[in-house]
Formats: structure tokens, C-alpha cells, sequence
């Protein structure tokens, strides 16, 4: 093995430690750079997780607010239709607001009621009330219909849907 020279002695030490201290500085920034990335992403995670809590959220009042169209056109008729009737008529109109309605002899006796009722001459049947007896056939057709798209994935998202009012204490009108 070779000696080293005696001039280059005294500056072994220091140069090891100086090997040393910058090997110690060098691990020591890659561990801070580690720690700050690690904590970069956590907070980025954090900040991910609220996002997407506040979408939830938001999800969840459209969700209660935001109804297809035909199906809010069906609920405005029935509600138009529901005041001094039969209690026939209520029931099949409760079946028609919760789709239930599936019957052949409930819908056949519903139209039939319907029909009676756009033409009765009943004062207390109003031109408005006598109108929406007429449409509203055609309109849970529609409803059923517009039910069936929305179950079906090929359907467009952008597929039409308006707002339901609510009122202040939470009730939808």
C-alpha cells in the first residue's frame, strides 16, 4: 500500500470530517425536503377531502330541489286535481305522485275519472281544474317515460330538469 505523503497529513482529518458534515448537511436537506413534500400532500389531501365534502353536500340539496321536468308538471296537475274529490280519485292520484301506479284497472279508472271530470259541469270544478284533468294523461306518460330515460345511462346529463321552490321552514311548494 502506498504511504501518503507527510505534507497531506494534517488535512486528512479534516477533510473526513469535512466529507462527513457535508454528507450529514446533504441528508439532513433531503429529509427536510421529504418531510415538506410529505406535508405538501397531506395538506393537499385534506384540502381534497373538504372539496369534495362541500360537493357532497351540494349534491345533496340539488338532489332535494332539483326534480325532471315532466315529473314536476305531473306534480302541479295533481296538485291542481286534489281538493274536494273521491277518495278514489286522492288514492290513484297518491299512487300517480309516488309511480306506484301500475295496475291496468287503476290507470283505466283513473283515465275514466279524469275524463269525467274535464267534462262534469260541477260549478265547484273550475275551467283551470277541468283543463289539467284533460292534460294530465298525457303528462304521466310523459313523467313515465322521462322516469324510464333517467334510469337509462345513456341518457345525457344534461337532460332537462327545473327547480323546485322551497319554502322558508323547508316544505317544497
Amino acid at each position: 500500500m502506498m504511504a501518503l505523503p507527510r505534507w497531506l497529513t494534517p488535512f486528512i482529518g479534516p477533510l473526513i470530517a469535512l466529507g462527513i458534515g457535508s454528507l450529514g448537511t446533504g441528508f439532513f436537506f433531503w429529509l427536510a425536503g421529504r418531510r415538506l413534500k410529505a406535508e405538501k400532500a397531506e395538506v393537499a389531501a385534506k384540502e381534497l377531502l373538504e372539496r369534495i365534502a362541500r360537493i357532497e353536500r351540494s349534491q345533496a340539496i340539488v338532489d332535494k330541489v332539483v326534480e325532471p321536468f315532466w315529473t314536476a308538471a305531473q306534480r302541479k296537475l295533481v296538485d291542481e286535481l286534489t281538493h274536494f274529490h273521491t277518495p278514489e280519485l286522492d288514492r290513484l292520484m297518491e299512487h300517480v305522485l309516488e309511480g306506484t301506479l301500475t295496475a291496468p284497472e287503476d290507470v283505466d279508472r283513473l283515465a275514466a275519472m279524469l275524463a269525467e271530470r274535464a267534462t262534469s259541469l260541477d260549478h265547484r270544478i273550475s275551467p283551470s281544474e277541468r283543463d289539467a284533468a284533460l292534460i294530465l294523461p298525457a303528462v304521466i306518460r310523459k313523467a313515465y317515460a322521462e322516469s324510464q330515460d333517467i334510469l337509462n345511462p345513456e341518457t345525457p346529463a344534461g337532460a332537462l330538469k327545473i327547480i323546485r321552490e322551497q319554502a322558508p321552514n323547508g316544505d317544497q311548494q
